[in-house]
């Protein structure tokens, strides 16, 4: 009962303080200590009981006053409005209040605004002031709400019409990655974008200039702003920023009005200039192309050439362009139909009908190549940059794989067709001459067979075996081998004979070495590899103990010799070899008018199986060593030969090593090989070495060299047991001295 009484009278003393109504000379002391919206909000609140309060109502106003004058209009714009609009409606209740009576009556409440004193020094302000101050404050804010709706309003509009067109710039950018891209694909619709960009910029400007204006004659607080423009010159890297602060003194603009300007000046002089032009040219090709598929065998006529103009400026504007791939294409196409219809086959030189062949299937693998670059270039962008002009003439990517096709199918068959001719003619062709079975000539006083005795066996008595001819271009012939002159076992003695072009013997000379004079045991001489120089021939002989310990043939002494002969056969020079090795093949490079022997092994029949070095001799034709190179191997030579920057090596593996360390190997157990290929410099560094890792085991048998792009592997499908004949080698791989594999198949 206590607790409710309690309340009740709570209650009753809260009601009766509410009712209260608060006194102005109460409240008026207090307002000096409180901030501008504090003071505002105190003020409402008394004037909701006493509406005409003179002093209540000024003071507002002038509250009112200041913060529209301290608010940043063009960030605060609502609030600054609608204070000055409070502004003057308390300056109009204040005009109609405040009189000179009021302003006597209640000095000091006037007082703190004005802080003036009368005569004797003490705190008064007069009518006049006040009355001047509600005129003021009136006309000030009834203008600022006159001209602060057009400045807000060019301001913001000139923000948002930026905001616009930087946004479509970045828009442009982020679709089209280059100037190139932008200006290839222009169309009506990018066309209409790029005019709404310079639309918006060219509202910034105007919009802006007139706010600059307008602050000019009534100046915005804190606002002084100029701007500058800047020139997109690094399209993608310029011209793209995400916002502007238009409130900063200085303000700097991208200037996207130049910039379409640019973009559409250069569509109609560059574009369109150049989509004329390539269409001259796809005509003037298709004409061309025309003309050299109806030329008859042996015909000549003018090829047509792409303008350099037109495709540099092609370039310009689409660095890998499906039309330039196109061009490409088709102008060599031209090249390629003339070169078949114009390169004639000759009848009797095999190696003359293998270079035509060579150039043939090289100018088929180059149209090959730029056919693929066109397809490869079939994307739908690249289409598109040039839509109208591949919809004209080629019916879009639907005729363009179309052509492809067909294009494919006829490389491909005429690829077939030259194969099967370099196959045939380079198996035909004999490397070394085999001179003629049965025939002699006598020279001095012996009968030199102009013709290889092949085989492993050995002279008998007192008659020439002939293990090497080589035919000069003259006609004229040496011919390299060995006899025993009497019936004792050893003493094989290497002869070279030479037969001038009318088949006459012009001299005969023999060579008995001995590995160790003071050796009581005989020795064989065999004649080893042998080469023609610009002066001569050079070979080398060698020499090898006879008579040997049981089972220690290791043990024999050996000998190499180099012998360099004239032309007259005359000793030019002979050189005893430091390398024991059994020789197997040499070469005159006449470039450097140098010598490069190939060793091997250490007996006649080279050992497969066995890891050895293949040893490489670089000689002057003074017999100074040049230099020396050594390549590890488990296989066999087939052949060395001259390159026009060095030498190529050439053979079968079992296991070998390339430069970089790594090891490849057969199924050594089952003497299956693979091909490689070697080359060496001209200074001796090895280029490279290459193992022709193939799908299926292949032996190599023979080797011929066209031309340094034209290298061919002959040989079989087996292993190193099962030895095949020529007329029975099925394999032919073609490369090129950079060990490139150009034609990979089997002889039908």
């Amino acid at each position: 009962m206590r607790i409710l009484t309690f309340l009740i009278a709570l209650l009753s003393l809260s009601q009766l303080g509410y009712g209260q109504r608060v006194k102005y000379k109460d409240l008026f002391p207090t307002l000096s200590s409180l901030s501008n919206e504090e003071i505002k909000d105190k003020l409402k609140e008394y004037l909701a009981q006493d509406l005409d309060n003179p002093n209540a109502n000024f003071r507002l106003a002038y509250v009112y006053e200041i913060n529209y004058r301290r608010a940043d209009p063009l960030t605060a714009f609502e609030f600054a409005m609608a204070n000055a609009e409070q502004t003057k409606v308390r300056y109009i209740k204040s005009k109609q209040l405040v009189d000179e009576r009021e302003v006597e009556r209640n000095n000091e409440y006037y007082f703190p605004l004005f802080k003036t004193f009368d005569a004797n020094g003490k705190p008064y302000v007069n009518f006049v002031q006040v009355q001047q101050k509600i005129d003021n404050g009136y006309d000030s804010a009834n203008l600022f709400m006159e001209r602060m709706p057009t400045i807000y309003g060019n301001f913001t509009r000139s923000v948002y019409h930026y905001d616009l067109a930087a946004k479509l710039f970045a828009g442009i950018s982020s679709r089209y990655h280059s100037t190139e891209d932008l200006l290839l694909l222009h169309n009506n619709e990018l066309d209409a974008e790029l005019g709404k960009l310079k639309m918006h910029y060219d509202s910034t400007l105007i919009f802006l200039n007139q706010y600059l204006e307008l602050i000019k004659a009534y100046p915005v607080h804190n606002h002084q702003q100029h701007y500058q423009v800047q020139l997109i010159k690094t399209y993608r890297l310029d011209g793209l920023q995400s916002r502007v602060n238009f409130l900063v003194n200085a303000i700097s603009l991208w200037d996207y009005g130049i910039w379409v300007n640019q973009v559409r000046e250069k569509v109609v002089t560059d574009i369109i200039s150049l989509r004329t032009k390539l269409k001259q040219q796809e005509v003037s090709l298709d004409k061309s192309l025309e003309k050299a598929s109806s030329i008859s065998f042996g015909d000549s006529y003018p090829l047509m050439t792409l303008d350099k103009q037109s495709m540099f400026a092609l370039a310009n504007f689409d660095r890998q362009s499906l039309v330039q791939s196109l061009f490409n294409y088709k102008a060599f196409k031209q090249e390629y139909i003339r070169q078949r219809k114009q390169l004639q086959v000759d009848t009797l030189i095999s190696e003359r009908n293998a270079q035509v062949y060579t150039q043939l299937i090289y100018s088929n693998r180059k149209a090959d190549t730029l056919l693929l670059q066109v397809k490869t270039d079939i994307t739908p962008l690249k289409i598109e940059k040039h839509k109208d002009f591949l919809t004209t003439y080629y019916k879009g990517k639907t005729g363009l794989d179309s052509m492809i096709q067909m294009e494919e199918t006829a490389i491909r068959d005429d690829f077939r067709k030259q194969s099967s001719l370099i196959q045939t003619v380079v198996r035909q062709m004999q490397i070394d001459y085999a001179g003629e079975p049965g025939k002699t000539v006598r020279v001095t006083r012996a009968n030199v067979p102009l013709f290889i005795l092949t085989g492993d066996s050995l002279p008998v008595d007192n008659l020439l075996h002939t293990r090497k001819l080589i035919r000069n271009p003259d006609g004229s012939l040496y011919a390299g081998g060995m006899y025993r002159p009497d019936k004792k076992p050893g003493n094989l003695v290497v002869f070279v004979a030479k037969i001038n072009p009318e088949g006459k013997g012009e001299w005969f000379k023999s060579f008995n070495l001995k590995a160790d004079s003071l050796s009581k045991n005989a020795f064989d001489n065999m004649i080893g590899p042998m080469t023609l120089t610009k002066e001569g021939c050079v070979f080398i002989i060698h020499t090898k103990e006879v008579s040997v310990p049981t089972g220690q043939p290791s043990t024999a002494r050996r000998l190499n010799t180099l012998v360099y002969l004239s032309e007259k056969g005359e000793e030019k020079k002979r050189k005893k070899l430091a390398e024991l090795n059994y020789p197997r093949y040499i070469t005159y490079n006449e470039s450097i008018n140098g010598i490069v022997i190939l060793l091997k092994g250490d007996l006649q029949n080279e050992n497969t199986t066995t890891k050895e070095n293949i040893v490489l001799l670089s000689y002057n034709v003074l017999g100074d060593q040049l230099w020396k190179t050594e390549i590890p191997l488990m296989g066999n030579v087939i052949k060395l030969s001259n390159l026009n920057d060095g030498y190529a090596i050439a053979g079968n593996y079992l296991l070998i090593t390339d430069l970089g360390g790594k090891e490849f190997r057969t199924r050594i157990t089952e003497r299956e090989v693979n091909p490689y290929f070697i080359k060496i410099k001209i200074t001796g560094e090895i280029s490279f070495i290459k193992p022709l890792s193939l799908s299926t085991t292949l032996v190599t048998t023979r080797v011929v060299k066209i031309n340094d792009s034209s290298i061919h592997l002959l040989g079989y499908n087996g292993t190193l047991a099962s030895q095949k004949s020529n007329q029975e080698l099925t394999s032919h791989i073609m490369i090129n001295s950079s060990g490139q594999i150009i034609l990979n198949d089997h002889i039908q």
